[in-house]
């Protein structure tokens, strides 16, 4: 008998894990995500308020686009165009020496998604 209820109180435990890790993400609005863009890299990059102007309207175009191309499901050469596009933007808001830094910053993020 208590060899059933330790395993009954195991496979609870196990499948409230299971669903509880299948909750699906709420993303955030486009203009969430370029808020919160914009305070990380007045962190890192001192941005004049100009700047940051300018990288809001940029960012939540982008994350508009992005989102709509998600759903319906675009191919991935159009999302790597419009990066493309975007770097193009940020490069020219942005100064030679906040441009380093941003490239520096994108790299470290890129490595750390991939560990």
């Amino acid at each position: 008998m208590k060899k059933l209820a330790i395993y009954l109180l195991f496979t609870l435990t196990t499948v409230s894990t299971t669903f509880a890790q299948t909750i699906p993400l709420k993303r955030l609005s486009p203009k969430s995500r370029a808020e919160r863009n914009i305070q990380e890299l007045q962190g890192k990059l001192l941005l004049s308020d100009k700047q940051k102007k300018d990288l809001y309207a940029m960012f939540v175009d982008q994350y508009s686009k992005g989102d709509s191309l998600r759903n319906i499901k675009a191919d991935q050469s159009v999302f790597k165009a419009q990066m493309k596009t975007s770097h193009e933007k940020i490069a020219a808001i942005l100064t030679a020496d906040q441009l380093v830094k941003y490239n520096d910053w994108i790299t470290q993020k890129r490595q750390n998604a991939k560990h």
